[in-house]
């Protein structure tokens, strides 16, 4: 019995006569013990080769859930059963909401791959339905899906594998290696709209739904009915845009508020439980202030409605988005406009971060706060749009650049000052400079004053030979060119310059001086040059 056994049963008839006769039965019987230790017994087949393959196959069995393996072969699980095992397991976990979508995307899949078996559910076939899926229909008007959602198709049926693993119903998930793909480009790139486009859009949405009857109707007289109700749906959708554009609410958020998550009176709107509580696990009431223009809309529409407490504020059809759609081109607002950008519900929510972030009153804590994020970074790089009116504004606040000239710092304020400082400017003073001297200077008041001389000498190194002696420089045999009491080291000879300068002001004299003699001595790279020099000039 430790490996099992193949058998006929026996069983007893009753015969005509009152007796008794032993049969055996034609078909084969396994007995064995499964992976707790239980005694099996089960009937197979007549033929005896039939039932040993039998007994192997549940030995195995027993022994992989002794040793907890999986005690079922992949190309004996039909997909269609682990599909619906794996889906009556989710409906008790998730939203229903969230199982629709899973289930949803986990059947297209399968039927998408022609599935018989779970070992059909391979890394090949479900790359190539995905590749396929990714292309969309171009044929049909289908434009292609986003990454996000093919990525979602995919982590719904690694899901269900995983699940199978855990259950013991596959040895390994055979879409493990398979890689979600980059979602480095956005499928929607949205943009905010004007204060005029949502003017206009708001204009557009009241008489929307009395604008679709008369195509509807083809220029016959619409019903009074159909037209007041035409005109409670243009105020429902009004309001539904104004919630979008006012408080950034998300489109399911608008259709799940209702009137107990108002306070009309404090003008607060309370929102529990939305996208950010959702991943974090932690359920958070957030209170959203509502403008006075909102709060007014709302009152006007309870006092219309007159409804519960626990009913929906209004009643948002899932067409809303398309509705959107057609009020935004009776609007005069392009969609895409030129650059390719796209208005939809969710952009109402980006006009809402984007009116906030220009705002200069407004923080950007505050920003953040209002549209219920975790991070500044999601607020401020995904909500807050550029815009090119503050753009302008913040080039046009930026400090004037003027030219001002530069002093060194070693030069002391007494060195600086040539006794002519506090002439004016419009007065023209010319200044005679001699190497080695310091001359007086004139002016038409008749007032004095000391010039700085600007001296360029140096000593060669490699000669070693005396410097040139002009009576002037007792400090000849240094290597520096002094040039209003800055240092700039230089080889060469001592030299002395005479040169006249007709200037504006005393600080330009300073400048071109030693702009002048920083660049005569750059350019006088030999001694020759140096001698040359030194005769023409004096």
């Amino acid at each position: 019995m430790a490996r099992g056994c193949v058998f006929r049963p026996t069983y007893t008839v009753k015969l005509p006569d009152g007796t008794r006769e032993l049969r055996q039965s034609r078909i084969f019987w396994i007995r064995y013990r499964d992976g707790q230790g239980i005694k099996r017994s089960r009937a197979v087949s007549e033929k005896r080769q039939d039932a040993e393959d039998a007994l192997a196959v549940a030995l195995k069995d027993a022994l992989s859930d002794r040793h907890g393996l999986p005690t079922q072969s992949a190309a004996m699980l039909p997909a269609g059963d682990l599909v619906q095992g794996y889906l009556d397991v989710q409906r008790a976990r998730v939203s229903p909401k969230h199982f629709v979508c899973i289930r949803d995307r986990i059947q297209a899949l399968v039927k998408g791959i022609r599935a018989v078996t779970a070992k059909d559910i391979s890394a090949d076939r479900v790359e190539a339905w995905l590749d396929d899926y990714a292309q969309g229909e171009p044929e049909n008007g289908k434009a292609p899906p986003a990454v996000s959602t093919v990525n979602g198709y995919l982590e719904a049926v690694k899901a269900m594998l995983s699940w199978a693993v855990q259950r013991r119903k596959l040895p390994y998930n055979p879409l493990a290696t398979v890689k979600r793909r980059p979602e480095t480009e956005k499928a929607r790139n949205r943009r905010p709209l004007s204060e005029d486009e949502a003017g206009r859009l708001l204009a557009a949405a009241l008489d929307g739904p009395a604008r679709r009857q008369a195509r509807v109707y083809r220029g016959a007289a619409v019903p009074l009915q159909v037209q007041a109700d035409c005109a409670r749906q243009g105020r429902r959708n009004a309001l539904a845009y104004r919630l979008m554009l006012s408080a950034g609410l998300r489109l399911h958020e608008a259709q799940a508020l209702r009137w107990c998550d108002l306070d009309l009176d404090a003008a607060l709107l309370f929102i529990r439980g939305d996208k950010g509580d959702k991943l974090t696990g932690r359920y958070e009431e957030k209170e959203i202030p509502l403008p006075p223009d909102t709060v007014q809309a709302l009152a006007a529409w309870k006092l219309e409605t007159r409804p519960d407490e626990d009913a929906p504020v209004a009643d948002i059809p899932a067409t809303l988005v398309r509705t959107l759609e057609d009020d935004l081109a009776a609007a005069g607002i392009p969609n895409p406009d030129t650059a390719g950008r796209v208005v939809d519900c969710h952009a109402l929510r980006h006009t809402f971060g984007t009116w906030l972030g220009k705002r200069p009153d407004v923080d950007p804590k505050t920003v953040q706060a209002l549209m219920r994020h975790k991070t500044a970074a999601l607020t401020f790089g995904v909500y807050v749009h550029r815009d090119k009116g503050r753009m302008k504004a913040a080039a046009e606040g930026m400090p004037a650049l003027l030219p001002t000239l530069f002093q060194p710092q070693n030069v002391q304020a007494a060195s600086l000052r040539t006794g002519t400082d506090d002439l004016p400017h419009e007065a023209l003073k010319t200044a005679d400079f001699r190497a080695g001297s310091a001359r007086s200077v004139q002016d038409s008041g008749g007032r004095n004053g000391q010039v700085l001389t600007a001296m360029a000498h140096s000593q060669p190194r490699s000669t070693g030979s005396q410097p040139v002696d002009s009576g002037s420089n007792p400090d000849g045999d240094t290597n520096e060119v002094h040039a209003a009491n800055g240092l700039y080291e230089r080889r060469g000879i001592r030299i002395g310059i005479h040169f006249s300068v007709t200037v504006q002001s005393p600080i330009a004299v300073r400048e071109w001086v030693v702009q002048h003699a920083l660049q005569s001595a750059r350019s006088w790279d030999n001694p020759a040059q140096a001698s040359a020099a030194s005769a023409r000039f004096g």
